[in-house]
């Protein structure tokens, strides 16, 4: 008994905080999830904002060289003097409306660079002169990704009165990156190529250091307070670091938490942020879960040591109770059994006295029959306080009999000891010791005993269950004044029938009155005194007889139904158990 209870405060304690550290792991990682998705959209929007400074630079520049295409694009002389003298170009080209060369003019001798120049300069002609929709699908297509790589840019420009074309070309020699910007009027296409180095270090100017504080420019502002837990690089087309900024020393090997490609024309430049992933502390991590779970574990286990400390001390105090109740019912037995005894005895002699003073009278009168019926029928009062002594010392035997037998199956269970004899014998007394008490009140008996083969049975357990059975007639259905009792044998079974006319039972009781000390709360119990143990007693006794009983469904009245395994040779008596019968369990075979 006591293992299940500390295995059942055990499962108590244990599945809530399994269920709450399932629960507790369940949202740090939902958290965790959510943090890291935070981050890294933060992270984004970092690297957006650089990106932003960076196109931002080469609009600028866009809108520069269109501004001066305004005034070059109608005369060479100009677009010449145009390129010697803007420190940002490098080398510059122009082709007719059919595609040829108008600047450098041809037959002019030119230098090793301006014939490369001139080589990779009919490339981006070709898609200066492409006005077909796929390049504007591919271009788009590009700027929702953010990940392909287009090498030529163009739109209409607001900037100029009569509509243009223009873009960015790049081309790579060797580990340079060369850049064109071109841009197409109704009859010629320019081209001017920028120095790579003069772009780069224009861009780093505008770029956050790692000692910007928050009072920067408008570029620099949302990309510049990095602290300590960040670095941001700009990294070229041959993966080498052209800027970084940042406080932070990524590990050997770190990978980076963020990157994003540039746009046009640095397509094959990205920007890559590294931070330590283990900055974020979400509200659910473990300590935090582990934590919780002893706190609540602890509070849980308090809980449950002080439910099993409380249950202890009940068992106990139940122990001592039933062992006093015990003690005092030993102790009463004795006595009572004296009183019956000498009330009993007492009766006899008395009797005795009656009949003879019975006798003087009919010497003296001479004739019997001058005495009436009621003077002979009679008795003193002494005689009839004595038989109500004599019964309710009866009545106490019965019940500390009951008390006696359930303290015994509370500390060891009961036991069962098989002798030879007839059933209707025991039933016999039986009847004869509650057939007083019931003819007193107006029973009816309806007698019918068929069962008087010998058999072995413990003909001290059939009494007890009999007399817990007449008690409750005697008790509970004097409303009624019927008994009726049958008896029958069959195969190694024998079947004792009570039944009565009273007000019943319900049948939602039918299984809780074999409950110890339950009793029916209904006009059926009211002002009648009981343990409620009788009927649990007389179940365990059947029970431990190879038998049950049960209470029957009748039309009126309570109707109970006892057997018993009777052998008639003892070899074949199997012992059963009380805990290998089934509550409920009477068998079948008659």
């Amino acid at each position: 008994m006591q293992k299940r209870v500390i295995m059942t405060l055990l499962v108590i304690v244990l599945i809530p905080i399994l269920l709450l550290g399932v629960m507790g792991v369940r949202m740090a990682s939902n958290e965790q999830d959510v943090i890291k998705h935070q981050q890294s959209a933060l992270y984004l929007s970092r690297l957006e904002n650089v990106d932003s400074i960076i196109a931002g630079y080469f609009s600028e520049l866009e809108k520069k060289i269109l501004a001066d295409s305004i005034y070059i694009s109608n005369d060479i002389e100009k677009f010449a003097r145009y390129i010697k003298e803007e420190p940002l170009v490098k080398n510059g080209i122009v082709f007719d409306a059919d595609g040829n060369r108008v600047y450098p003019q041809n037959g002019k001798s030119l230098s090793n660079k301006e014939r490369i120049f001139i080589e990779k300069s009919r490339m981006f002609q070709q898609e200066a002169l492409d006005e077909s929709p796929a390049m504007e699908q591919q271009v788009q297509t590009r700027r929702t990704t953010g990940y392909q790589v287009s090498k030529s840019f163009f739109k209409a420009s607001p900037a100029i009165e009569k509509p243009v074309k223009y873009g960015w070309y790049t081309w790579f020699s060797g580990i340079d990156q060369n850049h064109i910007f071109w841009w197409k009027t109704n009859d010629k296409t320019f081209g001017v190529e920028l120095f790579h180095a003069r772009l780069i270090s224009d861009i780093i100017i505008l770029l956050p250091t790692t000692t910007d504080n928050l009072h920067v420019s408008k570029f620099k502002s949302n990309a510049s307070n990095l602290g300590a837990a960040a670095l941001i690089k700009l990294i070229d087309n041959n993966n080498s670091v052209i800027y970084q900024w940042g406080e932070y020393i990524p590990q050997k090997q770190q990978k980076y938490s963020a990157m994003l490609l540039l746009e046009n024309p640095l397509s094959s430049w990205k920007l890559e942020y590294y931070t330590d992933k283990k900055s974020y502390n979400p509200v659910f991590n473990q300590f935090n879960i582990l934590s919780v779970l002893i706190a609540i574990g602890a509070i849980l286990g308090g809980l449950a040591y002080y439910l099993y400390r409380e249950h202890k001390r009940e068992i106990i105090l139940g122990k001592q109770r039933v062992n006093f109740v015990s003690q005092i019912s030993h102790e009463l037995k004795t006595p009572l059994t004296n009183i019956r005894m000498y009330a009993e005895l007492l009766e006899d002699q008395l009797q005795e006295e009656l009949l003879h003073e019975e006798q003087q009278i009919e010497e003296q009168c001479g004739d019997m029959q001058s005495l009436s019926d009621q003077d002979y029928d009679s008795d003193p009062k002494y005689l009839k306080h004595i038989k109500i002594i004599s019964s309710e010392s009866q009545r106490l035997s019965r019940l500390i009999a009951n008390i006696l037998n359930f303290s015994k199956s509370t500390k060891s269970g009961l036991k069962i000891h098989k002798t030879k004899g007839e059933i209707d014998t025991v039933v016999s007394v039986v009847i004869s010791k509650f057939e007083p008490l019931l003819i007193a009140k107006g029973f009816e008996f309806d007698i019918q005993l068929n069962a008087r083969n010998a058999v072995f049975f413990d003909h001290d357990a059939l009494e007890q269950i009999l007399n817990n059975l007449l008690s409750n007639v005697e008790k509970y259905a004097a409303s009624g004044k019927y008994l009726s009792i049958s008896t029958m044998q069959g195969n190694e079974y024998s079947t004792i029938t009570v039944q009565d006319k009273g007000p019943g039972i319900p049948a939602s009781e039918h299984l809780k009155i074999f409950r110890p000390f339950y009793r029916i709360s209904s006009r059926l119990t009211d002002g009648v005194s009981g343990t409620g143990i009788g009927l649990s007693i007389a179940k365990d006794l059947a029970i431990l007889h190879g038998g049950g009983l049960k209470l029957v469904s009748f039309e009126s009245g309570a109707c109970f139904r006892l057997k018993i395994h009777t052998p008639e040779n003892p070899a074949s008596d199997k012992p059963v158990s009380e805990k290998a019968m089934p509550e409920n369990a009477i068998p079948e075979k008659e």
